[in-house]
């Protein structure tokens, strides 16, 4: 079995025990009405979907597309939400790729707690990737380092945003 460290983060043990999360039943409906107790980066907001920052993000820039409507299930939008859904996707991933410039992108959908929705309302992962992603850390000691903050991220994505307006 392969040795792993990890670094404690005791700020998610609220979150995981349900202290923090002010008894808001899903995170996505909860930044959608303004919840001003969840802490959250929306990069962009239409009739339809937000864009919004992953505040656990696996690389800088990974955002994820969600529908304002709560549905679970793919099945659950109609054809035109489901076309528009994926639209704003494939803007978002322009929108990722001009500002940060990565040699591949993945997109994911995670449709159900076994298959890893940790949240249970629909969003899309838009996560860029690079060729060197993996640095000392996660080959010598097993542990993800981010290089980037929300903040940082975001204003890396401002100035492009007329993309997700585009036709």
């Amino acid at each position: 079995m392969p040795f792993r460290d990890y670094i404690a983060a005791p700020h998610k043990l609220a979150y995981i025990e349900g202290r923090e999360r002010h008894e808001i039943p899903c995170i996505f409906c909860a930044i959608i009405e303004g919840h001003p107790k969840v802490k959250t980066k929306i990069v962009y907001r239409n009739d339809q979907f937000l864009v919004l920052l992953n505040m656990f993000p696996f690389n800088p820039g990974h955002v994820m597309v969600v529908p304002i409507r709560h549905v679970v299930k793919l099945s659950e939008l109609t054809q035109e939400e489901t076309n528009a859904f994926f639209w704003m996707g494939a803007k978002t991933v322009k929108l990722v790729q001009k500002a940060f410039n990565p040699t591949g992108v993945n997109m994911g959908l995670n449709i159900g707690s076994a298959a890893g929705a940790s949240i249970l309302h629909l969003h899309l992962h838009i996560v860029p990737r690079y060729p060197r992603e993996l640095g000392f850390m996660e080959t010598t000691a097993d542990t993800r380092t981010l290089v980037m903050n929300a903040e940082t991220t975001y204003q890396r994505l401002a100035p492009h945003l007329e993309i997700l307006t585009s036709k």
